[in-house]
């Protein structure tokens, strides 16, 4: 993730991350390139929580309302689950929407985000862009995605 405004030097962290489907919602792990885990994100039904080592756990109605009030962008968490699949979603304001020659989506835009995937394999995209401009400043997500093989 990178975030840069106007008047400052662009901010950056990388790292790893682990979805999780469980019955009742998800569960999404990031780790440090080391493989230490910065934060855990459960979505269930009765929403969501936010539990990192140094600080209390967060709770909110949704991840996307979470993320805003954790790290102040809005990044639209709760689509990702249909992202990283390929699709479309359920969600409404899907805009500009691009397809490769064989049908796959290749992007869009949403929430006022531009979704670009990158590259498919047999079981979805395997790196896709996310970018934003929020309060005048340029945010961009970069996810390489490795399905788990059954």
């Amino acid at each position: 993730m990178r975030v840069q405004s106007p008047d400052e030097q662009a901010k950056a962290v990388q790292g790893n991350f682990r979805w999780q489907q469980t019955r009742t919602g998800w569960v999404l792990s990031l780790n440090s390139p080391l493989g230490a885990t910065l934060a855990q994100l459960t979505v269930d039904g009765s929403g969501a929580v936010l539990r990192t080592p140094d600080a209390p756990d967060q709770r909110a109605a949704s991840a996307t309302a979470l993320l805003q009030q954790a790290i102040g962008e809005p990044v639209p968490i709760d689509a990702l689950e249909d992202w990283i699949q390929g699709r479309l979603g359920r969600a409404t304001g899907i805009a500009e929407i691009t397809r490769d020659s064989v049908g796959r989506v290749t992007g869009f835009t949403q929430a006022n985000w531009q979704v670009t995937f990158e590259r498919y394999d047999s079981k979805g995209p395997t790196r896709m862009t996310l970018s934003s401009q929020h309060q005048q400043r340029d945010v961009v997500l970069r996810l390489a995605v490795n399905q788990p093989t059954p």
